[in-house]
């Protein structure tokens, strides 16, 4: 964030810290990449004695970085089944007057 910068809104304020936030993360995924297939080159090219430490730290990179992302996937996953029980239920009030009305002439 930049000295001095004006958001009009907290939610602007979220937004651009989210954003930031982002850009970290997939520089992040960005270098891991890069490294991974340098490391997949010089597999291939059968030099992979000084790879192993690389491939130990590349590891710890990527647990890192899932760690980070695990709880952003479980509130994805967690709002689109808010979303569903939130229809499901709109249905079903809906759909429960036809149901007394349609059961008592039965």
């Amino acid at each position: 964030m930049k000295q001095g910068e004006a958001f009009r809104s907290p939610a602007e304020l979220l937004a651009h810290l989210l954003r930031d936030q982002a850009e970290v993360m997939a520089q992040i995924v960005r270098d891991a990449t890069r490294r991974v297939n340098e490391v997949e080159d010089r597999l291939l090219a059968n030099r992979i004695g000084s790879s192993r430490s690389q491939l130990g730290t590349l590891q710890r990179v990527l647990v890192r970085l899932q760690r980070l992302l695990a709880p952003e996937l479980a509130a994805l996953i967690s709002e689109q089944n808010n979303r569903t029980l939130f229809l499901l239920t709109v249905v079903t009030v809906l759909a429960l007057p036809f149901n007394v009305v349609g059961g008592s002439s039965a």
